[in-house]
């Protein structure tokens, strides 16, 4: 019988990054490494501001304590890219 508190072995994922030049940067890691590991290194390769990007997997926004394993994402999971934008500002005109 196996204890029930054993802890499983972590596999491996390919992750695939969408960038916004519409290139593919693939990363292969466990899929209980923190993906924030992954985002920094892709915005250093890309030289990148780390806090200026989201990154989002089927819609839903990847943190950097998330893991491939936590989230449910599959090998080869496409991660797309996005720009961070601030709130729009309201703008309150008359028009005479």
């Amino acid at each position: 019988m196996s204890d029930q508190n054993e802890e499983r072995k972590p596999n491996k994922v390919r992750l695939n990054v969408n960038g916004f030049d519409n290139t593919i940067s693939q990363f292969i890691l466990k899929d209980t490494t923190p993906l924030g590991k992954m985002m920094r290194t892709y915005c250093e390769m890309k030289g990148l501001d780390v806090t200026l990007i989201k990154f989002l997997y089927d819609g839903k926004r990847i943190q950097n304590t998330s893991t491939a394993h936590g989230e449910e994402i599959p090998d080869n999971a496409t991660i797309e890219l996005f720009q961070k934008q601030d709130g729009g500002n309201f703008c309150q005109c008359i028009f005479t």
